[in-house]
């Protein structure tokens, strides 16, 4: 997954297009002008592009994607007994699957969640997180499209006994904005391990 920020909305030759610079530079094609008109500016020469609306994904609410990743989505249907699976060849029988999607299925009893690669983007609603996922310690948020740490903030706000805080490998502007009085808004009361890379 490579990321990139929004940066114009374009109509060109009767089509709807996002003006878009890449994360990584390499990425892009242009410096957001086109046939010799500018539509957008990028900070590398070489580091905007235009894509098409439906192959943009602008992420997902926390919540949602810890119900996605741990199987309480409404479009999936969760697995019960045993289920057999293919390892090197030889089929291989988890006993107690039932056991396993019902324990992950209580939200409020997860207390390690990794939402990795997730696609995770904003909080959602206000407490939302604090009243569906109240024994949270660990949250593993690296790899998504966070942009901010206003995000991280609401996200971690949320959560009273939050001990560990991943946040590894986000869009690589994220970083640069760091400042302590963002981390303050969820530490008043005791430690958090916060780990960037």
């Amino acid at each position: 997954v490579s990321s990139c920020h929004k940066q114009d909305i374009q109509q060109i030759k009767g089509r709807i297009w996002l003006g878009v610079e890449w994360d990584d530079p390499q990425r892009g094609k242009h410096d957001g002008t086109y046939e010799g008109t500018q539509y957008f500016k990028c900070r590398h020469p070489r580091g905007g592009s235009f894509i098409r609306p439906n192959k943009a994904n602008f992420g997902v609410d926390f919540l949602a994607a810890v119900k996605d990743r741990y199987g309480l989505n409404d479009e999936q249907d969760v697995q019960r007994g045993t289920e057999n699976t293919l390892v090197f060849g030889k089929t291989v029988e988890f006993v107690g699957m039932d056991s396993i999607a019902e324990q992950q299925s209580q939200l409020n009893q997860l207390v390690d969640i990794s939402v990795r690669e997730c696609a995770v983007s904003h909080a959602g609603q206000k407490e939302e997180i604090s009243r569906t996922c109240a024994n949270i310690r660990h949250i593993n948020l690296s790899r998504n499209l966070i942009s901010s740490w206003e995000t991280v903030t609401a996200i971690a706000s949320q959560i009273q006994n939050l001990e560990t805080l991943n946040v590894r490998s986000l869009q690589p502007r994220f970083l640069v904005r760091f400042s302590s009085s963002y981390l303050f808004a969820f530490w008043v009361f005791k430690p958090v391990w916060v780990f960037f890379s």
